[in-house]
């Protein structure tokens, strides 16, 4: 019994010395970064907190083009028929989904009631994304989108004049409509919206939302 002690200290030490070690390592575990998320967020808002709803923010065009797109991300995009500037986006929302792998489908609503069922119905298969196509939708989409809270929208070339958290925006200049009857002439100019800028938008839209930064506006120069 004597004898065997010092073998029984020596077998203490050492399972205290492990447990300490992996306690370390538990802490050092839990100060890092689970994955980049963190990283592209602040990377995404220049270091900034994440800003509240309706917030208006300008993000690197580095910064949005490196957040990845998820395998079969599905996107419905709803607009108005006999809208170029709608068609537009479209295009652009349609060739960014399949340069990325997202599943892609369009809606078109042939007045403010078909635009409403559509987006109802969009929001109903639940998909990843609805984007709103341009000035067309921003009637119909500010009176339904604050009741389906569950559902992420983007409304690309245009804004909700008081968006609730699952709206998120991206403007740019001449390409910044919010209303009927509230809207500056400058800011709806269907000529700005072109394929670059839509397309600039889709891919800024669309990291602010999967970096977790809803309900704000993303302003383009």
């Amino acid at each position: 019994m004597t004898a065997s002690r010092p073998e029984v200290l020596v077998r203490s030490k050492k399972t205290a010395l492990v447990a300490l070690v992996l306690a370390a390592g538990l802490l050092a575990s839990c100060s890092a970064p689970v994955d980049d998320a963190d990283a592209q967020r602040a990377a995404f808002l220049g270091g900034a907190p994440v800003p509240v709803s309706e917030a208006t923010i300008a993000p690197a065009p580095e910064a949005y083009h490196a957040v990845a797109v998820p395998a079969g991300y599905r996107v419905i995009a709803v607009g108005v028929a006999s809208d170029p500037a709608g068609d537009v986006i479209a295009g652009a929302v349609e060739q960014w989904a399949r340069a990325n792998g997202a599943v892609f489908d369009l809606r078109i609503g042939a007045d403010a009631e078909g635009i409403d069922e559509q987006l109802v119905t969009a929001a109903n298969e639940r998909p990843d994304l609805i984007v709103g196509l341009g000035a067309g939708v921003v009637d119909v989409f500010a009176l339904t989108t604050s009741q389906l809270l569950d559902q992420q929208f983007l409304v690309v070339g245009a804004k909700l004049a008081e968006p609730t958290e699952n709206v998120t925006s991206v403007v740019w200049p001449g390409a910044g409509f919010r209303g009927t009857g509230i809207t500056p002439e400058a800011d709806a100019d269907p000529s700005a919206v072109t394929t670059p800028m839509a397309s600039e938008a889709i891919s800024a839209g669309f990291a602010s939302i999967r970096l977790g930064v809803t309900g704000v506006v993303v302003s383009l120069p």
